[in-house]
């Protein structure tokens, strides 16, 4: 046995009743500390699971936001399918006809430009410019 546990087990014989009280009050820091922590470690769990749920939340919405994109896209270009039709067939009679398809289009276009504004602030990133967009 080394020299420093020979003189703890002698202190311990010697000084028993009090090195019994440092013991208890050792031990009653340890499990306050310890039961402290626990309450900690259940708190942070909580809170983990909540902003989980809420990121799973956000995720959902950011997913609505993006079909919602993606249909709006689909319907622009249905649009511009139509109108170039349409413009091909009745040539220059028809500029009224022609003012309404480009302001259904310009409305679509505003739609789609709201909605990606929409979908980056959710996700955190600059809004594209009116020339990406189009």
């Amino acid at each position: 046995m080394s020299r420093k546990a020979m003189q703890l087990r002698e202190f311990i014989s010697t000084h028993r009743q009090e090195w019994l009280q440092h013991r208890a009050m050792y031990n009653e820091v340890i499990t306050s500390l310890h039961d402290r922590f626990k309450r900690t470690c259940r708190t942070l769990n909580s809170d983990i699971k909540k902003c989980h749920n809420q990121l799973q939340k956000k995720d959902g919405e950011v997913l609505a936001a993006k079909s919602k994109l993606v249909i709006a896209k689909t319907e622009v270009s249905s649009v511009k399918k139509s109108f170039m039709e349409r413009s091909a067939k009745m040539g220059k009679n028809n500029e009224v006809s022609v003012r309404k398809l480009r302001h259904k289009k310009n409305l679509l276009s505003t739609k789609i430009r709201k909605l990606e504004t929409e979908l980056k602030k959710r996700d955190g990133e600059k809004p594209r410019t009116e020339e990406e967009s189009l």
